[in-house]
């Protein structure tokens, strides 16, 4: 009998993991997944000034986004968010696009969300700063 694969592991990371370095990496891997942007490239240029902020958010919020854009659509965010009880941070892709979009366009988006959350757990796991989430909520 073979074994029925479930779906993808997913991985966390806890707040502390957040530092300049870590969010250059997560950017770095929104911008080949999804497209270099104005936004996101804005973005890396005030890392060093914007960490805090995103702890201070994912503290007293549970998420924090940032509009970076994607090829598909400028309003594009990398989400993250607190996930409980695991109490654990994850990385999104939300692409943002109107509910009435092409067909086509809903799959590429599909795909970018995919290779971003592919491509984070790699680095989450290659990095030793991953743990799985065992409960999404």
């Amino acid at each position: 009998m073979a074994e029925v694969e479930g779906p993808p592991k997913k991985y966390g990371f806890q707040i502390d993991s957040i530092t300049p370095d870590f969010m250059s990496s997560v950017v770095k891997i929104y911008q080949d997944a999804v497209g270099k942007t104005y936004g996101s490239t804005s973005f890396m240029e005030q890392l060093a000034s914007g960490i805090d902020d995103i702890k201070k958010e994912l503290t007293n919020n549970g998420y924090s986004e940032r509009r970076l854009g994607s090829k598909l659509d400028y309003n594009s965010k990398l989400t993250i968010r607190v996930s409980h009880p695991d109490n654990l941070c994850l990385v999104q892709f939300n692409p943002n696009l109107n509910v009435n979009e092409d067909a086509e366009i809903k799959d590429e988006a599909t795909q970018m969300k995919n290779k971003f959350e592919s491509q984070i757990n790699e680095f989450l796991i290659s990095s030793g700063q991953g743990t799985e989430l065992k409960n999404l909520t």
